[in-house]
């Protein structure tokens, strides 16, 4: 999906089901193209212009061309790399089948966009590609590919997409195509070489216990190395890696595993065509340690992995009680001479042998070291005098250095006859291949426990590599076996080959060398037949060199069969809306279902049944749509989901092993359609089982906006659409939990229709929605003022001295209201002083001084104020705080508070409060007077878990006790108004006239302390509730005359309206209903004498109330308050 234009046009692409897919293109920069894999179905673009733009778009959509018709069938595990051409607008196929192993694919190109599997060639697996960028050559990059994990056994097809061609500096038309298949899996102990491929990435599997890796390349070159152990299954887990670096002195990585029971992913990344040595293998134990008890001969091969020249050579002694079996030492007569120069870093440990006793001397040069001369199955070291000789018996000794201090550096160590000319030329070493070393095994005798045992010569950090082989030498495909032959060396092996295959042995430069096979000579690559042989190696060379078995069997090729149709596809039991199907479950077999929508809505899927269930929703393109798990009633799952029209299907399977019958029902959910959703007002929804409900709202100005969804037992899940019911968001985005059961969504929007559809939930309950636009960062105020002081907040500042010594400092000035009389706090940071003063008579009187050392607390009368702010020293630029706080509440400014809590507020004339909660927690209240009589109390009111209280006050002092209650029993909710004027249940408040004096003492209210370290929703989140204390205007409308019978219809005018009442001369019981359609609160007051005070009777809220009198003959009035927006 490409846009073109003059200007630049962005492109969204939205389905739905998922939401956005992806955006593209900048307005007014570029444009934008998106390549994306489609299902059939509607989906919507929408392409935004920059600001002002005018002229027109281009858009065009083409769909990727087949090259490969039909596909062909390839071997995913082979390990071979396919090459073919792939540019923008073209894809190519392949079959394969995938068994129980992982499968890994890596696909190279420069037109490379995507590449996925597809099970039976129609539903996309779950799997994901990852990318990446390599240079193949200065300038020309590659994307990279790569597809790991497990799947589910099968057939699948795979197709790699072609799209925007990477740009290289010279314009040419090579579009290449790299794809490997698989990764093959290696021996053990094995060093090896290779070239990075065009993928710039090899892959090998080793087996356990190998747990240890070594890259080393020609010179040193960006190149990482990783180790990632396979668990059961062959799942993938994190593991270490080395990187070599254009900063790395040499160009060598290593690491050390703890290997996977499946074996361990090794993986070498750098740019193709970069050579490297591979070393793999179980790290040995220096020291003495006992080896396994074989009972037929074995081969031990040990591999060196120190740098050479920097230590002694690699030595060991292969010994059974006093006798040494084998071994690799140099040997010390009285004539020859042992010279060695070794880099010292760490202990360093030599294995040699005396010939003849006698007296040797030991010459060491070097950094700072200590040295000792021991048996090497002794403790105590061959004692010597400074400089003198040592004596030693025939026998194998070990020679040890180590630094005597921090220092390291070389070494240079010469060990002699006594009578030796150290000028004479070194003797030959060991007689082991450099860095590698082979010995054989002998059996251990039967009936013994006399085990053979291995000396291997300590080294500080160089771990030496370790594999014993059964002889005769089990043959495997592809696992080289390595071994090492002194100069001169002949040695003859007996092997054994299950399958039929080609035999090699390739020296260090990986020529092949001469062999014979059962006393014959045979070519560098003979020919093998099932059964056991003799193979016969000889070392031709004058030095000791290191030998690779190779046995291979006739290679697979990667493509093992010719291009094939489509397959059959097979289809599943079809599921409909009202419909429930029976039948048998399996864990290890999931029972696929299609589910056919041909209308868009709410859809309820539930499993019935004594088994534990999941069930997984997907499509063609989205594998996991859904997934329940063990969360209904008993161990059922129940998946709930708005779906579009169209095909989808179902997985249904039981859980932990089991099997047996259960029941799958499908059901369409209800949605009822709710009130509109206002800015900053929240909305009440009552939500039955399995109903959910749409909140339409419409936003006048575009910009980022909150959406809290609260809930007191279950979270309720929701959807955010556009007016024409297309996702906002895409399916991953998940709302942030907030307090114990709810969600919030921070979300830019345009300005427009929306719409908010709740989910209906598992059990009866009540939701609590609130969209509160997220306010901008408003510019700071700007000189002295006066500016507008907050109160109950911190205000932070910057005192600015006069541009001139001479001029007069001006105050920074804070203005303020209060409503009426509080205990007022203002505090200030160090350096600042301040005066408060209060209007009157036109002018500004003194009511006190506020410092940091002594800040302002007192009680103040209602009035305006005005805080004038001076630095106590000249300080220009100094940076001050204000922190204001009020003891009592104050009208429109809600304040957040712990439960529970008592908060009082003082009215300087006569009122209509509405007193209210928001938040997260299940609260109850109760208004006192001055004299601590209780004049209302509310709890719950309709769909809500929070209390409202709407009195007339007469002047004076009030407190506002609210507390924490029992959350009810999930799925109880309150449906009905009540019409009881002593019930304080669903929106009710209580008029306690004449009621004596509670029995607890009135608590002194304190004032609230801000919290810096968390934002007011996090606090509300964190379970705080805010108050908020309104005085509602009122209107008068004109007298009702209350006639039995007949209904009589007003328009309520604001916040709340009086409605005098005209009522007929004896007229007896009365029960008065409204309906208004959203929550009403419904006041009857009587006027005690002519022209005196009204009292309130009795309240009743609901969207229908209901009062109940029996008139006198004073004055009545009813008294109106619309609670739906508050």
């Amino acid at each position: 999906m490409r846009a073109e234009s003059a200007t630049g046009v962005a492109v969204r692409l939205v389905d739905m089901i998922a939401g956005p897919l992806a955006d593209a293109g900048e307005p007014g920069e570029r444009d934008g193209r998106i390549d994306a894999l489609l299902d059939r179905g509607r989906y919507k673009l929408i392409l935004t212009g920059a600001e002002k733009a005018t002229g027109t778009v281009s858009l065009t959509v083409s769909s990727a061309a087949e090259l490969n018709q039909p596909p062909p069938v390839l071997a995913h595990d082979s390990g071979q790399t396919l090459s073919a051409r792939l540019a923008d607008g073209e894809q190519r196929s392949y079959w394969l089948t995938v068994g129980d192993d992982p499968v890994t694919l890596v696909a190279a190109g420069r037109a490379l966009a995507d590449m996925r599997l597809w099970r039976d060639g129609i539903d996309l697996t779950d799997i994901q590609p990852r990318a990446r960028l390599v240079d193949i050559e200065p300038g020309k990059s590659q994307r990279i590919l790569t597809i790991a994990g497990k799947i589910e056994a099968g057939r699948y097809k795979l197709t790699v997409y072609g799209g925007a061609p990477l740009r290289w500096p010279e314009a040419g038309a090579e579009m290449p195509l790299s794809l490997r298949l698989g990764i093959p899996k290696v021996a053990g102990l094995d060093q090896r070489k290779g070239v990075l491929g065009p993928t710039g990435v090899e892959q090998f599997i080793v087996p356990p216990p190998v747990d240890f890796v070594r890259l080393e390349l020609a010179n040193v070159a960006p190149a990482k190395l990783s180790a990632v152990p396979l668990q059961a299954g062959g799942t993938a887990n994190w593991g270490p890696s080395a990187e070599i670096s254009k900063l790395s002195r040499r160009p060598v990585a290593s690491v050390a595993y703890t290997p996977g029971a499946e074996g361990t992913l090794i993986s070498i990344e750098g740019a193709p065509g970069l050579p490297y040595t591979l070393s793999q293998f179980q790290r040995a134990e220096q020291g003495d340690s006992q080896l396994v008890r074989p009972f037929n001969e074995r081969l031990l091969t040990l591999l060196d992995t120190g740098a050479e020249g920097a230590n002694f050579p690699l030595t060991a002694l292969l010994y059974r009680g006093d006798e040494v079996l084998a071994g690799s030492f140099p040997e010390l007569t009285a004539q020859n001479i042992l010279r060695y120069r070794l880099t010292l870093d760490g202990r360093n440990t030599l294995l040699f042998r005396v010939i003849d006793s006698g007296l040797f001397r030991l010459k060491t040069e070097g950094v700072p070291h200590f040295w000792s001369v021991v048996p090497v199955l002794g403790s105590d070291p061959v004692p010597s005098e400074k400089g003198g000789p040592l004596a030693l018996e025939a026998g194998f000794y070990r020679l040890n250095l180590r630094p005597s201090s921090a220092l390291t550096g070389a070494v240079d160590v010469v060990l002699a006859g006594e009578d030796a000319d150290l000028k004479a030329p070194a003797s030959a070493d060991a007689p082991n291949a450099g860095r590698l070393l082979s010995v054989i095994v002998p059996p251990t005798p039967p009936n013994t426990y006399n085990y053979s045992r291995l000396y291997l010569a300590e080294r500080a950090d160089i771990p030496v590599g370790f594999a014993l082989y059964d002889l005769p030498l089990k043959l495997a495909d592809g696992a080289p076996v390595v071994f090492a032959l002194a100069a001169d060396e002949a040695k003859t092996l007996p092997i054994e080959a299950s399958l039929a295959g080609s035999l090699s042995v390739l020296d260090e430069a990986d020529k092949p060398v001469a062999l014979t096979l059962n006393g014959k000579a045979v070519g560098p690559k003979a020919a093998l037949i099932p059964g056991s042989h003799k193979l016969g190696v000889k070392n031709s060379a004058k030095s000791a060199r290191r030998f690779r078995l190779i046995f291979e069997t006739p290679t697979r090729a990667a493509v093992t069969g010719p291009a094939v149709a489509e397959p059959v596809v097979v289809s599943n039991p079809r599921l409909t809306a009202g419909q429930t199907y029976a039948g048998d479950f399996r864990s290890d077999a999931p029972r696929r279902f299609d589910l056919l929508v041909e209308e868009p809505g709410l859809y309820r899927f539930e499993t019935l049944g004594r088994l534990a269930m999941s069930t997984r929703l997907k499509t063609r393109l989205l594998p996991s749509l859904a997934v329940a798990v063990e969360n209904g009633i008993g161990h059922n799952a129940v998946m709930e989901r708005y779906l579009r029209a169209g095909l989808y299907q179902l997985e249904v399977a039981s859980l932990n092993g089991t099997q047996g019958r259960a029941q799958l029902a499908l059901s369409r959910a209800p949605l009822v359609e709710g009130e509109s959703l206002q800015i900053d007002q929240p909305a009440r929804v009552g939500l039955a089982r399995g109903t959910g409900a749409i909140l339409p709202f419409t936003l006048e100005r575009a910009g980022r906006y909150t959406l809290q969804v609260l809930s007191l037992a279950q979270s309720i899940g929701f959807r955010l659409e556009d007016a024409e019911g297309w996702p906002i968001l895409p399916l991953a985005h998940q709302p942030e939990p907030f307090g114990e059961a709810g969600s919030k969504l921070t979300v830019a929007l345009a300005a427009g229709g929306y719409r908010l559809v709740l989910l209906p939930p598992a059990l009866a309950t009540r939701a609590l929605v609130r969209l509160t636009p997220e306010l901008g960062e408003s510019l700071p105020p700007q000189g002295h003022g006066p500016h507008p002081l907050a109160l109950n907040s911190v205000q932070a500042f910057r005192w600015l001295e006069p541009d001139q010594p001479d001029q007069p400092r001006v105050p920074d000035q804070w203005d303020f209201a209060l409503p009426g009389p509080t205990r007022l706090t203002l505090g200030l940071t160090e350096g600042m002083v301040g005066q408060l003063q209060r209007a009157e008579s036109g002018g500004w009187t003194a009511v006190g001084a506020v410092s940091n050392a002594v800040p302002f607390d007192q009680t103040v009368a209602g009035g305006r104020y005005r805080l004038s702010l001076t630095a106590l020293a000249r300080n220009n630029r100094l940076g001050y705080r204000l922190t204001s706080a009020t003891e009592q509440l104050l009208p429109d400014q809600p304040r957040l508070v712990t439960l529970p809590t008592r908060q009082s507020f003082t009215l300087d004339a006569p009122q209509t409060v509405r007193l209210a909660s928001f938040g997260t927690k299940d609260v109850k209240a109760v208004l006192r007077d001055a004299d601590n009589r209780i004049i209302a109390q509310a709890d719950d009111r309709q769909n809500d878990w929070n209390f409202v209280i709407v009195r007339a006050l007469a002047a004076g002092s009030y407190s506002l006790s609210v507390e924490p209650v029992t959350a009810p029993p999930a799925g109880v909710v309150n449906g009905e108004a009540s019409t009881a004027s002593d019930d304080t249940g669903e929106g009710e408040s209580y008029e306690g006239e004449g009621e004596a004096e509670v029995s607890e003492e009135r608590e002194e209210p304190s004032a609230p302390v801000p919290d810096p370290g968390l934002t007011p929703l996090e606090r509300l989140a964190a379970g705080a509730v805010e108050l908020s204390l309104t005085y509602l205007p009122e209107t008068i409308a004109a007298p009702v005359a209350l006639t039995v019978g007949k209904a009589e219809t007003r328009t309520l005018a604001g916040a709340q309206t009086l409605l005098p009442l005209s009522l007929a001369a004896g007229q007896g019981l009365t029960l008065i209903e409204a309906g208004l359609g959203s929550e009403l609160l419904l006041s009857l007051e009587r006027q005690n004498a002519t022209g005196g005070a009204w009292e309130t009777l009795t309240q009743a809220s609901g969207p229908a109330p209901i009062l109940a009198f029996l008139p006198g003959v004073e004055p009545y009035r009813l008294r109106a308050v619309t609670l739906g927006a508050v």
